[in-house]
Order: C-alpha cells, then sequence, then structure tokens
C-alpha cells in the first residue's frame, strides 16, 4: 500500500518487513473518518484537492473518486495482506 514502504531488515513495524510512511497514514486515517462522518466520495475529493494533498499515486496530479473507492473498499486498509 502507499502509506507502508519497505524497511531495512528488522527495521519495519514488529519485523513485518514494512515501515509506514505517517504523513501518508495520517492521509489515509483522515480519509476512512471522513467517510465514518458520513461524507461521500466527491467531498472527500473535493477536500483533498482543495487542501492540495498530493496523491501517492503514479496516475494524474489529484484525486480521483475511483482512487478514493480504492482506498476505502481495500482490504488491505484492515491490515489483510493479499
Amino acid at each position: 500500500p502507499g502509506w507502508l514502504e519497505v524497511a531495512p531488515e528488522g527495521m519495519g513495524e514488529a519485523d513485518t518487513g514494512f515501515r509506514i510512511i505517517p504523513e501518508r497514514a495520517a492521509v489515509i486515517r483522515q480519509i476512512f473518518q471522513w467517510c465514518a462522518d458520513g461524507y461521500g466520495v466527491g467531498r472527500i475529493v473535493r477536500k483533498l484537492n482543495d487542501a492540495k494533498v498530493l496523491p501517492w499515486s503514479r496516475h494524474g496530479s489529484g484525486w480521483s473518486p475511483t482512487h478514493i473507492l480504492r482506498l476505502i473498499e481495500a482490504p488491505m486498509a484492515e491490515g489483510d495482506f493479499i
């Protein structure tokens, strides 16, 4: 996931081999909080783009509804390894 990076051996979170990227994890948490607060995908996209939060995908220059939906629906956001 885009909020994790490969960590040097033995330096990851609980030795998972990955390290959390704090600023990206904060964005994911905010997206889920807005979702829990009842915000729709369009409103979340507008809030992120208006705040000039850069997406970490390689496609496009801003957040899109598809990007937000994929993040919300992804099992990896809950810690499931696929």
